[in-house]
């Protein structure tokens, strides 16, 4: 193998700890290439030597250039006269490499050096990372209205894990930016007491645990959510992840041709909205037409974690259909189960919720009585409390339809809410073994 990629994770502004990662990668015989290939950079295959990186800005580069202004190639030019070799660059990042380990440094006044990070940061890092936190705080608030409307929903449903990677992608932000003001103000009191420049740190094992996070929560989320939906996921990451290619490319191109800056950028991100907005509008059409969200029941021979056998041996080999379904994420999962026989009579019903949050469940037992964790319109069922301590429960209540107490019960546990509804009138010992029997599945 002689060339690799690795995600760019270091802060815009941690030059220092890119430096010093490069030139590790250099021992081990890894050059860098290319520094921004769709967000990664690329290293060419060598001899492993020491060798040192220098990463400096220059505020008014762009990654929209045709080709570096007047005093971007003098600069290179006096870096390249001390031995400083420019690798690449990406936005006003400049990266130069240098083979003699003694070689003075490019930036020697503090001052100037903070300066000129700074206005890089506000010429790019900043305005972004401002635009995000703005776009993360109005997709929260507009999730936070669809939890008070349907909280069950929300929790069972995609939209819980889009909060999460939300409030995840704000997080990061904050943090970084946080991160750098502080290091800024740290830089400059040293600038100006000592003289001396004060070394960026961090950043990097930030973002690594940050993705790491991601990657968890998208893990535990994806399978409760179903195929389709994880299918879907995938499919609209891969869409963005290609958008973005093609719009860099396009980007390439038209700097290869010689085309303004201004030109570049406004074309660049027309098109990329344009790419984004025809992906998603496609994905959404095809998902309409091919039905893959679309709940449809069929029944079949699910194997459930309790039948009507497991309660009653007069029921042993019975012909039935069954239904089982799996949903959640990480603050609330839901396994519901049916049984019925063929001509369409109820056997066996039941659901089963868990939460490691006691609030959550009481909110899926009040939801329940008023049928809100399937719908947001109240149902004629009334639950009248019954004695707990018969079923070890902390609550329990039975439903009544019409006047007539029905074979319906709901359970409330320390960790679980459980839904029981028979096709028969039940024996205490028998709801008592089916709430055991689903405790253990």
């Amino acid at each position: 193998m002689k060339k690799k990629y690795e995600l760019f994770l270091h802060a815009f502004f941690d030059h220092a700890g890119l430096a010093r990662h490069l030139e590790k990668r250099a021992m081990q015989g890894w050059f860098l290439e290319k520094a921004n290939t769709n967000g990664f950079f690329r290293y060419r295959r060598g001899e492993p030597k020491a060798v040192r990186y220098a990463v400096t800005y220059f505020p008014s580069a762009s990654n929209f250039d045709a080709a570096p202004g007047e005093g971007q190639r003098r600069f290179w030019e006096l870096c390249e006269s001390a031995g400083w070799k420019i690798v690449d660059q990406t936005f006003q990042m400049q990266i130069f490499r240098n083979e003699d380990l003694s070689a003075v440094p490019l930036e020697t006044d503090p001052a100037v050096q903070i300066e000129n990070i700074h206005r890089a940061m506000k010429a790019n890092f900043l305005k972004g990372h401002a635009l995000l936190a703005v776009l993360c705080v109005i997709q929260l608030g507009l999730r936070f209205s669809e939890y008070l409307r349907s909280p069950i929903r929300f929790l069972l449903g995609s939209s819980s894990l889009s909060v999460l990677c939300y409030v995840l992608l704000l997080f990061q932000i904050l943090l970084e930016t946080g991160h750098y003001f502080l290091w800024r103000r740290k830089a400059l009191r040293m600038a100006e007491e000592e003289g001396r420049f004060l070394p960026t740190r961090g950043g990097r094992w930030l973002n690594t645990a940050l993705l790491v996070m991601l990657g968890l929560i998208l893990a535990s989320h994806l399978p409760g959510l179903g195929a389709p939906f994880a299918l879907l996921f995938a499919v609209i990451m891969c869409g963005v992840f290609l958008c973005y290619r093609a719009a860099n490319g396009i980007t390439n191109v038209m700097k290869a041709r010689g085309v303004s800056t201004g030109v570049n950028r406004a074309v660049t991100i027309v098109l990329l909205f344009f790419l984004l907005f025809g992906m998603m509008s496609g994905v959404i059409s095809l998902t309409i037409r091919q039905g893959w969200l679309r709940e449809e029941k069929v029944y079949g021979q699910d194997v459930l974690p309790l039948t009507a056998e497991d309660l009653r041996h007069d029921m042993a080999n019975m012909d039935s259909l069954t239904d089982l379904t799996k949903e959640g994420g990480l603050l609330l999962r839901r396994t519901a189960a049916l049984q019925m026989e063929a001509d369409g009579a109820l056997v066996l019903d039941y659901t089963l919720w868990l939460s490691p949050l006691p609030a959550v469940l009481d909110r899926v037992t009040e939801s329940v009585q008023t049928r809100t964790a399937y719908n947001r319109y109240s149902n004629p069922y009334i639950y009248h409390p019954i004695a707990p301590a018969s079923f070890g429960a902390v609550a329990a209540w039975q439903c009544e339809d019409e006047g007539v107490m029905q074979p319906r019960y709901l359970l409330r546990y320390e960790d679980c809410v459980i839904e029981l509804h028979f096709g028969w009138t039940p024996e205490t010992a028998e709801i008592i073994r089916a709430v055991e029997r689903l405790k253990q599945a």
